[in-house]
Parts: C-alpha cells; structure tokens; sequence
C-alpha cells in the first residue's frame, strides 16, 4: 500500500512539473515585487547564476546576497525552477534592486503561474469550481491590465493586498489549476 501510494505521489508531482513548464512556455510574465526592505536575500536552488556578481557564495545550492554585495540592479537565473528566495517559491528570473533601506526582490513570473498562486491566495481552494473560476477571470484581467499600466516600473504588481495577494505554492491544489486553466 505504501509503494502505491508513494507511484501515486511520484506521477502526481511528474504531472504538475510537465504542467508548469507548459504554462512557463505559453504565457507572458508578469513582474511581481515580492519583499522589499531585505538586508539579506537568501536563494536556495540549483545553480543559481547572477551575472556580474563576483562575491556570491554557492554552498549547498545556496546564494546569500547581502545589500553590501548588490551596488546596482542584479539579475539572478536558476538551472531549474522553482527556486527559493527568503523561504518563497520563484517561477521565473529575479531581479534585485539596491533602495535606501534594503533590498527589493521582483520576481518575473509567468502569468498563469502566478494567477495559480493568487487564486489560491485569496480564495478557499474548496469551494466551488464556478467561484474559482470567476476569481482567475477577475484576476487575470487585473493583471493584464496593471502589466499594461506598468511598462516602465520597476514591477507591475505587489504580492499584497496592495494589489492581489500572491503566495507561491509549490503544488497548487488541483481545483484551483483547473479553474485557472479553463478559464485561459
């Protein structure tokens, strides 16, 4: 019983990473401020890359990077993703920016990736299909419509309720990928 259920675990987690690189290729990305005021940023993934930067320290597939280390903006890439930034999952490539009173970190998402954690943020992932499906509309066109409004910020949307709460689950709960898929 628990072989079956440890195959089932496996083809189940297969399934949602071929998925997500399917969703990564189809889609637009959209440029969300996950933290800011960070003295630290903290990347755990494998082979983190962020040209140009010279002092990084890559021990156990992890980069500390403290604002002493970013004099201007930084662009990190990871070999595969997800990857982590101060303990939150990142889908995409990272940029940092150095402000007066810390670090920013921006992550550049992929739509639909990041309306999977939205829908699931604001919403119970139990209730109806219908509601969810209603709440990635909603959000969708939220998004696309900050995207167009926010060509030339730094981001297009907080990870707040300053905008829409994003919180990026590694494995989204199936009713919401569902709603989030067929409402593309």
């Amino acid at each position: 019983h628990k072989e079956i259920m440890r195959v089932r675990l496996f083809l189940f987690t297969l399934v949602h990473l071929i998925s997500q690189v399917a969703i990564a290729e189809s889609s637009p990305a959209i440029r969300v401020l996950i933290e800011k005021n960070q003295k630290v940023v903290s990347l755990k993934g494998r082979k983190i890359t962020c040209p140009n930067l010279h002092q990084a320290r890559f021990p156990k597939n992890t980069l500390n990077l403290t604002q002493n280390m970013v004099a201007k903006n930084l662009l990190c890439f990871a070999e595969q993703y997800p990857f982590q930034a101060n303990h939150q999952w990142v889908w995409g490539p990272l940029q940092i920016i150095p402000q007066k009173n810390g670090l920013e970190f921006v992550a550049q998402i992929p739509l639909e990736q990041y309306l999977l954690g939205v829908v699931q943020s604001e919403m119970h992932a139990k209730w109806p299909l219908e509601t969810l499906k209603a709440q990635a509309v909603a959000a969708r066109t939220y998004a696309l419509s900050k995207m167009r409004q926010s060509s030339q910020a730094r981001y297009d949307v907080v990870s707040t309720t300053g905008d829409q709460v994003y919180k990026s689950n590694f494995t989204p709960h199936p009713q919401v990928a569902k709603a989030v898929r067929k409402t593309q």
